[in-house]
């Protein structure tokens, strides 16, 4: 349903930034790992390519905001 629905999709939005920075610490740690010299002497880190970090807007729409009122009518 609408409200159900709506509920959901103001859930999930909240969640992106915080799985953004999740994401983006885990490849500042990788890549301050792979900096190290022992990691580049022995290839500790194969052949896996350099951690990327992902950026977006991830700001919440306005009609998803705190104060938004969902109209089922």
């Amino acid at each position: 349903g609408g409200p159900a629905a709506l509920g959901e999709l103001t859930s999930a939005v909240r969640r992106v930034p915080m799985a953004r920075r999740f994401h983006n610490d885990a490849v500042r740690a990788a890549r301050a790992v792979r900096a190290h010299r022992v990691v580049r002497w022995f290839r500790l880190a194969g052949h896996a390519p350099f951690p990327m970090a992902f950026e977006m807007d991830d700001e919440v729409p306005d009609a998803l905001g705190a104060d938004a009122q969902f109209d089922a009518g």
